[in-house]
């Protein structure tokens, strides 16, 4: 078996986004990955995959298979006799966020179904240079009633960067500490806090206050946004926003607002770009 491809120390993809893909594509796209691996691998007896190793340059690919060509394996008694075998795939372009990993995935999976005579389209996107060779893009879908769905952006969660979300951290726990500070029943028959004073040449303890307060107010309604669009998107399209997903989403923007709240906003308004496309 070949040695797995060690993670290039030049890959743009974080730790914890690598992890999140990896995942989607396992639970999610079990079928593309074994497209990929009885056509790229030439192992027609292939039933399971998965990928076990995943940066910005490429990923490992790692499935099972019948050491003979009679069927397509899958049963109890197939996969004891199963083999491993594993394949490193290397994109053309060094990706720089989830979605160009998705894409480029994509267009190997709907490669390999092409060859495979597999009527299904795949669920994945694809490079955009690739589109014009399909006759329908990768994430085009024939449901029952034979219309065709429309391509899914990735809603993989990635944090924001993390000197906003510094900085939305320590702003809220001043907007907190004022709040606090700045009510009169604190400070009545005692000094002023010094953060107060510190302050006082820019805006009064009450105005101080009411900003403190509408920050937290904006703050919780970008988190119940979050949740209500995330439970929306989760309730009609599950793979899509899986429910580990939505709760790193909802956690995200409780903590960092409109950093990571503006992320979850483009996305769906891409999803909106491609159903009018």
């Amino acid at each position: 078996m070949k040695q797995r491809r060690q993670k290039a120390p030049s890959s743009k993809l974080p730790i914890s986004v690598q992890a999140q893909v990896v995942k989607t594509l396992n639970d999610n796209h079990k079928d593309e990955l074994v497209y990929i691996a009885r056509h790229y691998g030439e192992r027609k007896t292939a039933f399971s995959a998965r990928i076990v190793d995943l940066d910005s340059n490429g990923f490992t690919l790692v499935w099972k298979y019948k050491p003979t060509d009679d069927g397509d394996g899958g049963n109890s008694e197939d996969q004891e006799k199963a083999h491993d075998e594993e394949m490193l795939f290397a994109f053309r372009t060094q990706a720089k966020n989830s979605e160009d990993v998705l894409q480029s995935i994509g267009s190997l999976a709907e490669d390999a179904r092409k060859a495979l005579k597999v009527s299904e389209g795949t669920k994945l996107p694809v490079r955009p240079e690739d589109r014009a060779k399909y006759s329908g893009n990768s994430t085009t879908t024939t449901t029952k009633g034979g219309k065709q769905a429309f391509e899914l952006v990735d809603f993989t969660f990635q944090p924001p960067n993390p000197i906003a979300a510094i900085l939305v951290i320590v702003g809220m726990i001043g907007c907190t500490y004022t709040i606090y500070a700045t009510n009169n029943s604190m400070y009545k028959d005692a000094e002023e806090p010094y953060f107060i004073k510190l302050l006082s040449p820019l805006a009064t303890p009450l105005t101080l206050r009411l900003i403190s307060i509408y920050a937290w107010v904006v703050h919780l309604i970008e988190a119940s946004l979050a949740t209500a669009l995330c439970t929306l998107i989760h309730v009609v399209s599950p793979k899509q926003m899986p429910k580990d997903t939505a709760v790193r989403w909802v956690l995200g923007t409780l903590a960092f607002g409109i950093f990571c709240f503006h992320g979850l906003w483009t996305r769906i308004g891409q999803q909106f770009q491609k159903l009018d496309g």
